[in-house]
């Protein structure tokens, strides 16, 4: 409790100082809802961007970039999961959203992606409304937006406890001498008492309404909505079930 209070103090900023208290929710018992949607977490999976086969096929869902002279933004919607159990077909896992934060370098007047360094945000339900509801306005008193995801398996205290978070946070750019509003979002994993890595990306008003709408549109299928209409997505859980228990198509380990 005390390691995370002074790590988000020494970082200078008020918003991460009040998510303290949001971060050491996370970390108290979980209900049974909280604990089946935070499944843990493992950002060396490559394979976290396939959910879906058609005719036997793989499906890669194309992220939507931003793309910055240092860093890549990637966004990806991962749909919810069913399986078969008995006889019933129910929901076995939770949708979510990966941002991806990549760094990137200029060769011969293209942007490269180093996909080796790559940190990535998990965005779960829980998040997103958080993230909606930041507006356009500015008021140089108002506080960052703070989201935190915290591996399920990731110990409550010591050197080896784990919390990753998102900052966004309302700037004003100089551009021509008029005040332009940008949003800094910035990625930071702390483990134990030390931030191991810190990385932001500026984007303009009109990427964040973007990223917004897509968020919107995107929690139908983190819900499971879409079997509704679209029950044929059932088969291909169901197809693939050993697969998906052991992990090969998602970053969620079944414990």
């Amino acid at each position: 409790m005390f390691a995370i209070r002074r790590i988000l103090s020494s970082t200078n900023s008020r918003g991460l100082y009040r998510s303290y208290h949001s971060i050491n929710q996370c970390r108290r018992p979980l209900s049974p809802f909280t604990a089946y949607s935070l499944k843990s977490f493992n950002t060396n999976n490559n394979a976290g961007r396939f959910r879906n086969t058609y005719r036997g096929k793989k499906v890669f869902v194309k992220p939507h970039n931003i793309i910055r002279d240092h860093l890549m933004l990637a966004v990806t919607p991962h749909r919810a999961i069913y399986e078969e159990s008995n006889n019933t077909v129910s929901l076995s896992r939770l949708g979510y959203l990966t941002f991806e934060f990549i760094p990137t370098e200029n060769v011969d007047g293209r942007s490269r992606a180093n996909y080796q360094d790559k940190d990535t945000f998990i965005m779960t339900m829980k998040n997103i409304g958080d993230f909606l509801k930041i507006d356009d306005s500015y008021n140089k008193d108002e506080e960052p937006v703070i989201l935190n995801y915290v591996p399920f398996n990731s110990p409550q205290s010591g050197p080896d406890s784990r919390v990753t978070v998102c900052k966004i946070e309302k700037k004003l750019i100089k551009e021509d001498g008029i005040d332009i509003l940008n949003f800094e979002i910035t990625y930071m994993y702390i483990r134990g008492e030390e931030i191991t890595k810190d990385r932001s990306i500026l984007i303009e008003v009109g990427e964040m309404k973007v990223l917004q709408s897509l968020l919107e549109q995107s929690m139908f299928y983190l819900l499971g909505w879409q079997v509704l209409g679209t029950p044929q997505i059932l088969e291909s859980d169901i197809d693939n079930r050993d697969a998906l228990n052991s992990g090969k198509f998602s970053p969620f380990k079944k414990n």
